[in-house]
């Protein structure tokens, strides 16, 4: 932490997992990052904010916000999304918790910490996604986002059931997107996609790519960066931040393979006049979904995007 603050020079850090809350020492985390400087956000799924107690420690420890995992404004779509019935009730109450303990600060005006929602659209949640603005604008929430399944860990197990896909994610997005602008509350989107499916420059979400070693930095609990923290462990590791200055770590050849996007489809490098702003999506989800979807637009288009 103390070689990402003064070596990195990074001014936030987010703690997720797996889950966060399941770690005894996130409170002492979070305080030695307050004391350091960083603005902080836990990531989770919300179900021991739940707790007001243990929620209580963790504003006491500087926690600056909570982006809290919300899969649908129905419970049993929710509970069958993330494996555990009563879940979501759990999860609502979290958040109602976060709103319950909101104070505003009596200098600058603003919260002392912030909760926002965020949903990762599958085919098990989908087709109600409109719901959702609606409901996280009731339960409290200021904000809400949204992002793909990533191709990795249990995903890849459930593909068939839960997996969605760059040809099909756009009409999805402006579902939530037309939801949100209806009730009055902000919405993000997150996940980079290829730019000949959505291209969210154009959709007015700005740019999104993959951030492997570039726009964050992912550290997993033993001090070694990872490429991002979804990566599975034979992609291999940076380097590792107890040991090694940062500047040996990020200047390291698999950071900058990542970083050069050379685990982009071949076919985005040489045939897409985007590649220069898209770099080619995430490389999970080409390494384990493959180019079809590729190989069929160009097909489309004539065989060049440019």
């Amino acid at each position: 932490m103390d070689r990402i603050w003064f070596e990195a020079q990074a001014p936030s850090l987010n703690f997720t997992g797996g889950e966060p809350t399941l770690s005894r020492d996130l409170p002492a985390l979070l305080q030695h990052a307050a004391s350091l400087g960083f603005k902080t956000v836990v990531i989770t799924n919300g179900r021991r904010l739940a707790d007001d107690a243990y929620l209580g420690e963790l504003i006491a420890a500087g926690v600056n916000g909570f982006q809290v995992s919300i899969e649908a404004a129905d419970p049993v779509v929710h509970d069958t999304m993330v494996g555990v019935e009563g879940a979501w009730a759990e999860t609502v109450q979290g958040i109602k918790n976060c709103n319950a303990r909101m104070k505003t600060d009596a200098v600058t005006g603003s919260p002392e910490f912030w909760v926002s929602t965020n949903t990762t659209i599958s085919k098990i949640n989908r087709d109600i996604l409109h719901l959702l603005p609606a409901f996280v604008k009731e339960i409290g929430a200021k904000s809400m986002s949204a992002n793909m399944i990533i191709w990795s860990g249990l995903a890849l197990k459930h593909a068939a059931v839960i997996g969605t896909y760059y040809t099909d994610i756009g009409p999805f997005i402006r579902q939530i997107q037309a939801a949100a602008q209806e009730v009055g509350i902000k919405f993000t989107w997150l996940s980079p996609t290829g730019y000949c499916f959505f291209n969210p420059v154009i959709e007015g979400y700005g740019y999104k790519g993959c951030s492997c070693c570039g726009g964050m930095v992912a550290v997993d609990c033993q001090g070694w960066v990872i490429p991002c923290s979804s990566t599975p462990p034979d992609w291999g590791r940076v380097g590792n931040l107890v040991t090694t200055p940062f500047k040996d770590v990020w200047g390291s050849e698999l950071a900058w393979r990542f970083r050069n996007k050379e685990f982009a489809p071949d076919v985005c490098k040489t045939k897409c006049a985007d590649y220069d702003v898209c770099g080619g999506a995430c490389p999970l989800y080409w390494h384990f979904v493959g180019t079809k979807e590729l190989d069929e637009e160009l097909a489309k288009v004539g065989g060049s995007f440019k």
